[in-house]
């Protein structure tokens, strides 16, 4: 996959992954809307879509759009202080001898999935809610 820093709001380069203009603003204008430092962003194509990734401290988030700017989904990476309390308690519950080592929260066709990888000394395991 192709990668490119930008160092503006408007990431002129998204020129080079998308050749439609309204779709470029579409893109532009959600990271803008969604990132603190949007010219952080690292770009990438992933067949004809557009692959965004920011990371602010722990948090890595990545946003697939299609070529017409439109978003198919996200998925923010973080620790266990992204998910909810009240699941955060049922796996607790559930699986009171692991210790979580990633939680992720996929948001996809008005969906929103939660990924949990979930560890012991000896044992891994992944948990879907």
């Amino acid at each position: 996959m192709q990668k490119t820093v930008h160092s503006n709001v408007e990431l002129p380069a998204l020129k080079n992954y998308v050749n439609n203009e309204k779709a470029n603003r579409k893109i532009s204008g959600y990271l803008s809307k969604h990132f603190e430092n949007p010219d952080k962003v690292i770009l990438g194509k992933v067949d004809d879509n557009v692959l965004a990734e920011y990371v602010a401290g722990d948090v890595k988030n990545k946003m697939l759009f299609d070529k017409k700017g439109n978003l198919i989904y996200t998925i923010t990476y973080s620790g266990e202080k992204l998910l909810l309390q009240n699941y955060r308690e049922m796996v607790d519950n559930l699986y009171a001898d692991y210790k979580f080592s990633q939680v992720a929260r996929v948001n996809e066709a008005a969906r929103k999935i939660w990924v949990l990888k979930l560890e012991t000394p000896k044992r891994f395991l992944t948990v879907r809610i």
